[in-house]
C-alpha cells in the first residue's frame, strides 16, 4: 500500500489538467513542476530523487514484463481548509472529483471514443480504485474529510496548508492514506503535487488543488 499511494501521487496532477476550461489560457494550472524546484532549492538534490525513483520505476516494469495485477484501492483523505464558506465545499462536490478520479484512471469517462489511433493498443485500466477513507489515523470511523477554517485568506505555493501550526491541516500518515488539500491558491495556481521518491513519504507528500477546480459540481 505505502508505494502504492507514492506511485499514485504523482499521477494525480492529471486531473488538475481537467479544469483547465474553466479558466482564461493565461491562467497557470498545474504548478508540480514549479513546486519541485522549490522544493530543490529548500531541500537540494529533490530533483534527482524523483529521477531515481522513475528510473528504479522503468526497470521494475521492464523486469516484470507479463506481471498480472489486482485492483489496488487507496484511501484517501480531503483536507479541506476554508477562509470563506465558499470555499468550505460540499460533500457532493468532493465525491464528484473521487467518481471523476476513478472514471479517468478506470479509463470508463466517456471521451475514450476519442482516443487517438496510435494509443488505443495500450490504452487500458490502471487498476486503481480511490475511495473516501473509512477509518481514521485511530480506527474510528470517518467520512475521509476534514474540515478547517483558517485565517490564511490565500495559500502560496509551497506546503503551509498542509500543517495545522501554519494555518492548514495535518497530514494523516502518507503510508496509510493518500492526502489531498481543498483550499484557496493564490497566482492562478490549479493546483500541484508532490512528486514519488524512492525515500519514505513524509508529512508534506499529497495534492493540493483549488477549491473551485475540484469535482464536477458545486462551486466551480
Amino acid at each position: 500500500m505505502k508505494k502504492s499511494i507514492l506511485l499514485f501521487t504523482s499521477l494525480l496532477s492529471i486531473f488538475i489538467l481537467y479544469s483547465d476550461i474553466l479558466f482564461a489560457q493565461a491562467v497557470r494550472s498545474c504548478g508540480t513542476m514549479e513546486y519541485l524546484q522549490l522544493q530543490e532549492q529548500q531541500k537540494p538534490g529533490a530533483v534527482q530523487r524523483w529521477l531515481d525513483a522513475q528510473n528504479a520505476a522503468d526497470e521494475w516494469v521492464k523486469n516484470h514484463p507479463s506481471d498480472s495485477r489486482n485492483t489496488i484501492t487507496i484511501p484517501v483523505v480531503v483536507h479541506v481548509v476554508y477562509h470563506t464558506s465558499a470555499q468550505n465545499i460540499s460533500d457532493n462536490q468532493i465525491n464528484s472529483q473521487i467518481e471523476v478520479l476513478n472514471e479517468d484512471f478506470q479509463r470508463r469517462n466517456a471521451d475514450t471514443a476519442k482516443t487517438p489511433e496510435v494509443w488505443k493498443p495500450v490504452a487500458g485500466s490502471m487498476d486503481v480504485e480511490f475511495c473516501l477513507a473509512k477509518y481514521d489515523p485511530s480506527g474510528d470511523a470517518t467520512s475521509g474529510i476534514t474540515r478547517t477554517e483558517t485565517d490564511v485568506v490565500t495559500f502560496n505555493l509551497g506546503d503551509s496548508m498542509k500543517y495545522t501550526n501554519k494555518g492548514g491541516d495535518d497530514a494523516w500518515p502518507c503510508t496509510h492514506y493518500l492526502n489531498i488539500w481543498v483550499c484557496n491558491l493564490g497566482n492562478g495556481t490549479l493546483g500541484y503535487t508532490t512528486l514519488p521518491t524512492q525515500n519514505n513519504c513524509n508529512s508534506s507528500d499529497g495534492v493540493v488543488v483549488q477549491y473551485n477546480a475540484f469535482g464536477r459540481v458545486g462551486t466551480l
